[in-house]
């Protein structure tokens, strides 16, 4: 592992900053250390510079500014670190361990204060909201035009973050002003070799700025992301013809196995069109930054090894939903009969066998942006290839409400962890999500659908509202009875 570390130090004169910057390479293990506007006059360069020690080898860009606002540090003994350029704004070196393990270019950048004086480094060398600031002014487009062009030119992404969201801020907590200035980029072809890179903010203690650590480790390759339907694949010229030519191939089985198993064909086709043709795409960045790296637990112990945290979130939610229970009291039958109950029309219509127009309908109110179950077929898929796929989707939900039986793989459920605040540490801060199949969506859409017309007989007019305006709220409870 190769840990890196940018921080605007805001002047490094003084003895205390020395020392903190110096505890802070220990603490961390740095090996490569950006420091930002030093402030330090070039005749005492050599006197700060020595206070490292020998182990340490420095560059700056004195010769293009006089008040050395970039320093560049490395350990000698570590890593070989060769500049390639440098200017008033940035030093781009070349980095190199001394296993040969990591080699790659690194550069520290340090704008100047206008926006026409900035234009030259990103022409020498995505989007930021007004989110990314606390108080103080609203982020213009004229401020982050030009950086926003040259992040998408160059594919630039930034590096997943841990620690505080914003590094910079100035203030008290009421009059607090807070924004993320400094950031960690990286290009994809980077990202690949160092799987696990991420950035970290820490605490800023001395200064106005938060160090930000970069830890490069080796990727690891484990067993691969599971299969998820892409909607750009719907635009290839062979995406009909690849399906219908999936689907038309003779298999065993019947109702849901059947369809299961052609939508495993269609799977196998689709991952080599995708492999083939667009792999361009930056698909394996953004999985990169959404993937979970560390976590804390509740002894503020650091959890950075993937089996510890998958076992922090099956700890967290076996106690938050607690164990199966061996068995579940009975419902009292004569209280639930002396309620409202629903009529033998009531009864009868629920009973009523399922249409094609009932399952067509179903399918048609699932919004295109849900999440796909473990099949990995969203409900854009269906939509596009109803035409072809529709007479063995109909076999297999009408086979269900007649024979009430449901494939395993069918019902079975992924969970998704969403973050609630950003850089979450701890599993608290995420939300869980379940995502089910569109095969399963449609049989629920179905009950919700038929549940609506005869819920207000047996539901009080108080609490009618629910079902008329959040009406998948019925059916919401249901995955956890199968």
């Amino acid at each position: 592992m190769l840990n890196l570390c940018t921080w605007n130090i805001r002047g490094l004169n003084e003895p205390s900053k020395i020392t903190k910057v110096k505890k802070l390479v220990s603490s961390y293990n740095i090996k490569l250390i950006a420091l930002l506007e030093t402030r330090v006059k070039s005749s005492k360069y050599q006197s700060i510079m020595n206070k490292f020690g020998h182990s340490w080898a420095w560059e700056n860009n004195y010769l293009h500014c006089p008040r050395g606002r970039i320093w560049l540090g490395w350990q000698t003994n570590c890593v070989t670190v060769k500049v390639v350029r440098c200017n008033t704004q940035f030093i781009q070196c070349e980095v190199i361990d001394q296993q040969c393990v990591h080699c790659f270019f690194f550069t520290a950048g340090y704008g100047l204060h206008t926006i026409d004086d900035r234009k030259s480094l990103w022409h020498d060398l995505g989007d930021i909201s007004s989110a990314d600031r606390v108080n103080g002014g609203i982020v213009t487009l004229a401020e982050i035009k030009v950086f926003s062009e040259f992040v998408d030119s160059y594919q630039l992404y930034e590096l997943q973050s841990k620690g505080h969201f914003y590094s910079w801020h100035k203030g008290g907590d009421i009059t607090k002003t807070a924004s993320r200035i400094d950031r960690c980029l990286g290009n994809g072809e980077w990202m690949n070799v160092k799987g696990d890179v991420c950035s970290e903010y820490l605490n800023s203690s001395l200064c106005d700025h938060c160090p930000i650590l970069v830890k490069c480790i080796p990727e690891s390759h484990g067993g691969g992301r599971p299969f998820r339907f892409l909607n750009y694949l719907v635009e290839h010229d062979d995406f009909l013809p690849f399906v219908e030519h999936c689907w038309k191939e003779p298999l065993s089985g019947s109702g849901m196995l059947l369809v299961w198993e052609k939508l495993k064909l269609v799977k196998l086709k689709l991952k080599t069109v995708h492999k083939q043709e667009f792999q361009g795409i930056s698909i394996k960045e953004r999985n990169r930054v959404n993937r979970i790296t560390e976590l804390i637990d509740d002894n503020s112990n650091k959890l950075v090894m993937p089996a510890e945290i998958q076992g922090e979130v099956l700890k967290f939610y076996g106690q938050l939903l607690g164990t199966t229970a061996n068995s579940l009291p009975l419902i009292d039958l004569p209280t639930m009969r002396a309620g409202p109950t629903l009529s033998n029309s009531a009864r009868l219509s629920l009973c009523q066998p399922v249409t094609e127009r009932e399952i067509d309908l179903a399918l048609k109110g699932i919004n295109d942006n849900k999440a796909p179950g473990i099949d990995g077929f969203n409900a854009v898929f269906f939509k596009k290839t109803w035409g072809i796929i529709k007479t063995d989707v109909y076999a297999a939900v009408m086979d269900f409400f007649a024979n009430k039986k449901m494939l395993k793989q069918v019902k079975c459920t992924t969970v998704t962890l969403v973050p609630k605040v950003p850089n979450p540490s701890k599993v608290k801060e995420f939300r869980p999500i379940a995502c089910c199949t569109t095969i399963y969506k449609i049989i629920s859409k179905i009950l919700t659908s038929r549940l609506q017309k005869v819920i207000g007989s047996i539901v009080s007019d108080c609490q009618a509202g629910l079902f008329q305006e959040e009406s998948s709220q019925i059916t919401s409870y249901w995955p956890l009875s199968l």
